[in-house]
């Protein structure tokens, strides 16, 4: 037996769920350790619902500079993130992370992708549009998930779910198309209905996503197949705080079930937030 098993096996053998990382010099010798003890079925309850919301990826805005976000995001998670491409006329440009793949024995592209936005300082000061509420990120300075994408390419496809969230009294915005190239030239094509512009727009403060349907001629090398990988989504989560009843409404409309995001008990006065938890090299990091 190596040295690490004392710590986590006797959880294991109560039934409860177990994370840990450990750095080791020898088989005898622990440098590093790291034990999280949840309660029995957590981790399989929070992959299926996490699954359930088909995330395509989430949006992580940043005040700064993308290359001091990149090197933050390394620092923190041993993940050195893949610059992505410029938006065109919406004012910013973006870094991304795979959230799951083959190499941590995830599902992958069904986790989607991380990515990290910030301002293009070469469409500054005055771009044609900012979205995403950018404006608040910067204006706040401090970094924020800000909303997340579910993946519509899946039939009925993204103009029915629209039409269903129509029916149900929800505005997801129009389809509009959207094209960018990748790092290495390859055009990307997708459509997104949306209204994440600036936060008086973000339906329930970014809670209830934007949909997105990528191009079935670039989905080999979209985004979440060619990001760097390394981190794990573990959960995304949302406090809806104030925002709840706008949230569940909202969710529903979109076809997601409010209760495989929302945690319940959140201070009535307090504002929505997202919460990814990632398991990376450097352990547990949580976004929001």
């Amino acid at each position: 037996m190596w040295a690490d098993d004392q710590h986590w096996l006797p959880s294991v053998f109560a039934g409860d769920d177990v994370i840990g990382d450990f750095v080791f010099r020898d088989e005898a010798t622990i440098l590093e350790q790291r034990v999280e003890v949840l309660p029995p079925g957590r981790l399989q309850r929070d992959e299926e619902r996490t699954r359930r919301l088909r995330i395509d990826h989430l949006v992580f805005g940043v005040p700064g500079t993308l290359e001091e976000a990149c090197a933050a995001f390394e620092q923190k998670t041993g993940v050195a993130p893949l610059i992505g491409g410029v938006h065109r006329g919406l004012g910013t440009h973006n870094a991304l992370v795979a959230l799951g793949g083959p190499d941590d024995g995830s599902a992958g592209a069904s986790c989607g992708y991380l990515e990290i936005l910030a301002l293009d300082p070469k469409q500054q000061p005055t771009p044609e549009r900012l979205w995403m509420a950018m404006e608040g990120v910067v204006r706040r300075g401090e970094p924020r998930m800000v909303t997340w994408a579910t993946d519509r390419a899946e039939p009925p496809g993204l103009e029915a779910a629209v039409a269903a969230a129509a029916a149900r009294g929800f505005e997801t915005g129009a389809v509009q198309a959207f094209a960018r190239d990748t790092a290495d030239g390859r055009p990307l094509a997708w459509k997104l209905a949306y209204r994440h512009y600036d936060e008086a727009s973000l339906p329930a403060d970014g809670l209830v996503p934007f949909l997105i349907e990528w191009d079935a001629a670039c989905r080999s090398y979209a985004p979440a197949a060619g990001a760097p990988r390394g981190c794990e989504l573990l959960s995304l989560q949302a406090a809806a705080g104030a925002a709840h009843e706008e949230a569940a409404a909202g969710l529903a409309a979109v076809g997601i079930d409010p209760a495989d995001l929302l945690v319940p008990g959140a201070l009535p006065d307090a504002r929505g937030r997202l919460v990814a938890t990632l398991r990376t090299p450097k352990g547990i990091v949580e976004l929001s």
